[in-house]
């Protein structure tokens, strides 16, 4: 392994676009030209330890310049379960980060304390359809995004991909000859981490996309007991392409971790990595700008080309409290949070992971080229949120499921049976009317 220095904050910018964005300043043709009110006001802000504050802060910092609003952070540790606490105490701060997804219409009671966003036609203008979709309900939307979005995907190594002449894949068929090709360039063409289990989840959950081309409604029936991994032949598909790819691992595949996966991407060790984009910044520190530019990014394919997607984790959501005696304030923010300006200045001080979730918005910021080309999925209209953000029936042990399944330890329909048993411990908990 070569030597790295850590680079820590590296965002990839120049010299000179990190002077104008501390200046604050609009680029000349910002297609963003809203003006904003100067009022002073103070807000509360409730968040949580796991959420990255750079961007937040420095779109914060700016807020209060430009419009005249402070903003109050208060760090809780005690997760979702808090807010519904001062939702019925009456007690909840002006500003809430929660998930967005499935769990707002089961947890977080929106109607009853958000402010509805849907009349509000500067923000509906800026919300990209997908990320919109995350925060509706009852066909009311309520939310913005807190930072950008992440993607479960393969990254690759453009160099090793060169050097073995290989071209990104459309098809899984066409993947898997990837592989081959790869693996007879004398190159490891998977990389595994499996040592961090969480990471096996990434091809099952990543192929979701797929799942929903096939079956468009299945987060509807599986949430009802409708439908089931082990009774579906889509959901199938997905378990079964840890069979197809076993033989293409990297040997040390289940003791490796994701901190060796990040390693083994930049320097080529292996071409492909079934992940979260969460990867990009934690190679971007480690390596810096010109390995960072030698990843790419794209949708685990399916069976069809012409409709090769990516399946997106929506970030966490900004809601405001529409019980607060400052809900004009509010809303002043929150259109401010999704202005050019604003995003301009949480990608300066945050390293993207991803794309952001606003239409029409480009980044005065450099991106990682995987980001653009996730970017491209959006543009292209094929995406499609994971299965978590339109499914609140979560099983607890997914991770070791597919792990199981990576090894070779159950086939795919075993896996799909024991997710099935594990979701049906969770669908009781909801109270739903599930059949074994």
């Amino acid at each position: 392994m070569k030597n790295k220095t850590k680079k820590i904050g590296v965002t990839l910018l120049t010299a000179a676009l990190m002077t104008t964005l501390a200046a604050t300043s609009v680029n000349a043709d910002n297609k963003d030209s809203k003006e904003w009110e100067y009022k002073e006001a103070e807000l509360s802000l409730l968040t949580f330890p796991d959420i990255n504050s750079d961007g937040l802060n420095a779109v914060c910092e700016l807020a209060e310049e430009k419009l005249g609003i402070k903003v109050d952070i208060e760090v809780v540790t005690a997760g979702e379960d808090i807010v519904s606490t001062r939702e019925a105490s009456g007690d909840l701060n002006d500003l809430v980060i929660a998930n967005s997804g499935a769990t707002l219409g089961t947890q977080l009671h929106p109607e009853d304390n958000f402010i509805p966003l849907s009349d509000n036609e500067y923000i509906m203008s800026r919300l990209d359809d997908t990320f919109a979709s995350a925060v509706t309900n009852n066909d009311i939307v309520y939310g913005i995004p807190q930072s950008t979005a992440m993607a479960g995907c393969i990254l690759y190594n453009k160099q090793v991909f060169k050097d073995a002449g290989a071209e990104v894949p459309d098809t899984w068929e066409d993947f898997l000859e990837v592989c081959q090709k790869i693996k007879e360039n004398g190159k490891t063409p998977l990389i595994g981490t499996f040592g961090d289990t969480w990471t096996s989840q990434v091809l099952f959950l990543g192929d979701y996309y797929n799942l929903r081309a096939e079956e468009p409604d299945f987060a509807s029936k599986f949430e009802a007991g409708e439908e089931k991994y082990a009774t579906s032949t889509a959901a199938l598909k997905s378990f079964s392409k840890y069979a197809d790819v076993k033989d293409f691992y990297n040997e040390d595949c289940f003791a490796a971790t994701f901190s060796d996966g990040v390693d083994y991407l930049a320097e080529g060790d292996g071409a492909m990595w079934p992940i979260l984009t969460e990867a990009l910044p934690e190679l971007a520190s480690l390596y810096g700008e010109d390995y960072a530019n030698n990843i790419g990014a794209f949708g685990i394919p399916g069976d069809d080309a012409e409709n090769h997607g990516l399946t997106v984790w929506e970030p966490n959501a900004i809601y405001g409290n529409k019980n607060s005696d400052k809900v004009d304030d509010i809303t002043r923010f929150m259109e401010f949070y999704v202005s050019d300006e604003a995003l301009d200045a949480f990608n300066s001080a945050q390293t993207p992971q991803g794309p952001v979730c606003i239409k029409g918005y480009e980044p005065s910021v450099e991106v990682f080229p995987a980001v653009e080309d996730m970017q491209a999925y959006i543009d292209a209209g094929k995406t499609s949120v994971a299965l978590e953000f339109e499914c609140s029936v979560i099983g607890a042990n997914c991770d070791a499921i597919c792990s199981e399944c990576a090894s070779g330890q159950t086939t795919a329909e075993e896996a799909a049976k024991k997710l099935d048993e594990d979701c049906y411990k969770a669908a009781v908990q909801l109270g739903l009317d599930w059949k074994k």
